[in-house]
């Protein structure tokens, strides 16, 4: 099945975030560029496998019907739901973050 993907604000500035952060704030913008192309394989791919991935094991996620994945090269993941043909990404985070408590 082909989903479609939906962007919560939330999501889109903790996006925006993290680019600005490693081109603005790190001068990095080959890194910036590379989780950008990270993000659009990822997506590519979620909209064929949304529904294949497990839900969070966090409890508190869980419960609410999130999944995540995890970005290929780098240590960023979105918490997603999924209704009907629909994917609601939730948030973007650094692996490292407690994001379990943020959604």
């Amino acid at each position: 099945m082909d989903y479609r993907i939906v962007f919560t604000n939330e999501c889109l500035c903790q996006l925006e975030n993290v680019i600005y952060y490693l081109s603005v704030s790190k001068g990095n913008n080959d890194a910036a560029l590379n989780v950008l192309m990270d993000v659009k394989t990822t997506l590519g791919e979620l909209v064929y496998i949304a529904e294949s991935l497990p839900f969070c094991l966090e409890e508190n996620l869980r419960t609410k019907g999130y999944r995540k994945v995890k970005l290929k090269n780098y240590n960023y993941l979105f918490v997603y739901s999924v209704k009907d043909d629909v994917v609601f990404i939730e948030g973007f985070f650094s692996t490292l973050q407690n994001y379990s408590e943020k959604l």
